[in-house]
């Protein structure tokens, strides 16, 4: 997306300023909406997906040629619409972030729980941990404690994925027992998987090739 050029072969740099808006700020606001798309902390999240989603099948419909000041000015228009979607949303995942410390990965993995519980909630199913907001949040911050100390103690621990998967697992287990969280083995499998990637995509990308 940040190699698309558009063209205004048919729009005189007047009739620009004309609509309030010159040939550098629109590819600035594109610029700004590209970005606003790749520091986006969570590129799981089904509602981040569906506004990519909605902005690329937009643009592919539309092109990036244009005839008119109308045509510049609609999709500037839309382009704002974009940055203010993806600003409310980062800045939900910033909040729910904090709550972990600063922490993106286990934000990510809340917001994961939260869905499936919300499915689990449409079909009359137990939710993972809790259906409650703060319990979930209690959980996870001991579950990671703990983890983030298994890392700290053995810094090659995420070296060896099985190993590591099996000591999250362990640790999960612990956690939930220690604060009388029932849960089926499926429940814990799917908090592990989601922990494990996250520690794991980490740290391949800050060691590719480890």
């Amino acid at each position: 997306m940040q190699d698309i050029t558009f063209n205004f072969s048919k729009i005189g740099d007047e009739e620009l300023q004309m609509g309030f808006m010159s040939k550098e700020e629109f590819h600035e606001k594109w610029r700004r909406t590209i970005q606003s798309f790749t520091e986006n902390i969570d590129q799981d999240d089904p509602e981040f997906i569906s506004i990519r989603e909605a902005f690329m099948q937009r643009f592919k419909e539309f092109g990036f040629a244009f005839d008119n000041i109308h045509e510049v000015m609609e999709c500037s228009k839309a382009l704002n619409e974009v940055l203010k979607k993806l600003a409310e949303l980062q800045k939900r995942n910033k909040a729910l972030m904090r709550k972990y410390n600063g922490d993106a990965k286990f934000a990510r993995v809340h917001k994961r729980i939260r869905e499936e519980n919300a499915q689990r909630k449409a079909r009359g199913a137990s939710p993972i941990i809790s259906g409650y907001e703060e319990e979930i949040l209690e959980a996870l911050k001991a579950i990671k404690l703990d983890i983030d100390q298994k890392v700290f103690d053995r810094n090659d621990i995420l070296k060896k994925d099985a190993y590591f998967e099996q000591t999250v697992m362990s640790q999960i287990k612990q956690g939930m027992d220690t604060l009388g969280i029932k849960g089926t083995r499926d429940d814990r499998v799917f908090i592990q998987s989601r922990i494990s990637s996250q520690y794991l995509t980490q740290y391949n990308a800050t060691y590719p090739g480890a």
